[in-house]
């Protein structure tokens, strides 16, 4: 985080704030949080997942006209992959029949059931295009694939260990941003405080 791409890169996304305003600063959001914004026609972009559309196409569904995009690309593309899972649990008096019910889950069958909940596409990949070819969901946007596209270029986001203290840090590193700190400053001090914790071991 401290190398001069990294540096580079959230200066790039704090100036959107401090220097452009094309993004609302901490004052301008008032508590809101990015969909809110956007609902309220606050903001004209946000990064979401498809799992918007239980908001956006529900009951309360949007009153005015939008679309998806591919995330604006710089010198890297990328955007964030957003995953879920199901796990069996290692003291199961059952792991027989939980490996039974999660190979369920994983499959045609279970897949069919996340597409109609509407919990974002489904990682077996021939459920999720037929999801993109024919919608589960009333009124999704023409360009609904892109979600799907997404994925050849989506990156995990890093999970140690100690996620929550790391959190933490990463809340810190953007705190700083709305404080109008050196970005420099604020990305060696993250990288020193998450090195310290990850050399800490503690879980």
């Amino acid at each position: 985080m401290a190398e001069p791409a990294a540096v580079e890169g959230l200066g790039f996304y704090a100036d959107l704030s401090r220097v452009h305003h094309v993004a609302p600063l901490a004052g301008q959001a008032m508590g809101q949080g990015f969909q809110e914004l956007f609902t309220s026609q606050m903001a004209a972009v946000i990064p979401d997942s498809r799992f918007a559309y239980k908001r956006f196409l529900g009951k309360r569904r949007l009153k005015f006209r939008w679309e998806l995009a591919h995330v604006p690309t710089g010198r890297q593309k990328a955007t964030t992959f957003i995953w879920g899972g199901n796990c069996i649990l290692r003291s199961t008096r059952h792991p027989r029949e939980a490996w039974e019910f999660l190979k369920f889950l994983s499959g045609p069958e279970g897949a069919a059931i996340n597409r109609k909940a509407g919990n974002g596409l489904p990682a077996f990949r021939p459920a999720a295009e037929e999801e993109i070819r024919r919608p589960s969901i009333a009124g999704v946007p023409a360009g609904d694939a892109r979600f799907l596209e997404a994925v050849a270029y989506g990156r995990t986001a890093p999970n140690p260990p100690q996620f929550a203290e790391y959190s933490q840090l990463l809340t810190d590193l953007q705190d700083s941003f709305l404080a109008d700190d050196p970005i420099d400053e604020a990305c060696r001090r993250f990288a020193r405080e998450t090195d310290r914790l990850l050399a800490s071991e503690v879980f």
